[in-house]
């Protein structure tokens, strides 16, 4: 409605779409959208949602109305920080269901910063605690007590993916609520998924992985080529082997 009143143009060519994560706005995606529009070309489209007030199930499906206008566009690319990556990969998972002429524009890369594609941690240890029910809402409650049902609907994307991880860098900062290393809020291991093409760990904590100059460039380059580092470098996650003895 809003395309046709102000009689705005398609959208055509290369299209990026960045999403924020849980308890965020799109505010915290600007300096990574605005980067990849004057130093990719792309046309970037920041998507919002009200993450701690509806399930990642309505995101998604909000975000499926969004990119079906897109008709003229080229391809669509995705960035998306923490419970982002999650509303991502349930549209991907609704959008298989569709009949290919209404999936929409074909999809490119995906870069995926600080996701809990394992759930998260924190949150399980967290859920009993009032502040964060009332701080995170929904959203943080799908990650706390629903997790095994919010997994079996989120897609492995079907487009080339690389995942960037924060970690505790030079300074071995970890959060002593959670083993293993972290973020702060997201352990390295929980932001793991069979099937990326290339794996990074970067020392920058959750919050603010997407400000980092470096991971602006990595996310970039992973965008155009595939790859975050080189080509050399990359560590992509292949699926564990079957066991056959």
């Amino acid at each position: 409605r809003l395309r046709a009143q102000r009689q705005l143009p398609p959208v055509r060519g290369k299209v990026v779409v960045t999403v924020h994560g849980l308890g965020r706005t799109r505010k915290s995606m600007a300096r990574m959208g605005e980067y990849l529009a004057q130093e990719g070309g792309y046309t970037w489209l920041n998507f919002s949602y009200a993450s701690t007030r509806d399930s990642i199930d309505a995101h998604a499906e909000a975000l499926l109305q969004v990119l079906h206008d897109l008709d003229e566009a080229e391809e669509v690319h995705f960035v998306a920080h923490s419970l982002g990556n999650l509303v991502i990969r349930r549209y991907m998972h609704q959008r298989a269901l569709l009949e290919p002429e209404r999936r929409g524009p074909q999809l490119g890369r995906f870069v995926m910063l600080a996701p809990p594609n394992q759930g998260a941690e924190l949150a399980v240890r967290l859920r009993d605690n009032g502040l964060f029910r009332l701080i995170f809402g929904t959203g943080g409650r799908q990650l706390a007590v629903n997790w095994d049902e919010v997994e079996r609907r989120l897609a492995i994307p079907p487009c080339p993916f690389g995942i960037v991880a924060g970690g505790p860098g030079e300074a071995g900062l970890n959060n002593p609520l959670i083993s293993k290393e972290n973020d702060l809020v997201v352990t390295v291991a929980e932001t793991r998924l069979a099937g990326a093409a290339d794996f990074l760990v970067v020392p920058e904590w959750h919050t603010f992985i997407m400000n980092s100059p470096e991971v602006r460039q990595y996310t970039l380059r992973f965008l155009q080529h595939g790859h975050f580092l080189s080509p050399q470098a990359r560590q992509p996650i292949r699926a564990a082997e079957p066991d056959v003895r």
